[in-house]
């Protein structure tokens, strides 16, 4: 018996116009978890677990209701580190922390 395995097309999992790993993306994550907003719910709720607690996350933190893709696609390339006195957010692109949050 022979099996024929379809193999799918390579698609990149980033079709956005800008590049996750590129210079302005990275500014743009720093700028944006820096802010008082983004520190305030971190506090509150806690790392986000799901994909709509990130988007809730990043609508809070830009103060606006509907996210655009490209920017949540920027700005979910972080790793979230919790401890018992504070959460570091480090960037998936450089490995680099951003900010670190006392709870």
């Amino acid at each position: 018996m022979i099996f024929l395995i379809r193999k799918k097309p390579y698609i990149s999992a980033t079709t956005s116009v800008m590049n996750p790993d590129s210079q302005e993306a990275i500014g743009r994550r720093k700028e944006f978890y820096n802010s008082k907003s983004v520190d305030d719910f971190l506090k509150k709720h806690g790392v986000p677990k799901s994909e709509h607690a990130m988007r809730s996350l990043i609508a809070m933190g830009l103060g606006k209701s509907d996210v655009d893709r490209e920017l949540a696609e920027i700005l979910e390339h972080v790793y979230f580190q919790v401890h018992a006195q504070q959460i570091n957010i480090r960037d998936k692109a450089n490995g680099k922390l951003i900010v670190s949050i006392r709870k």
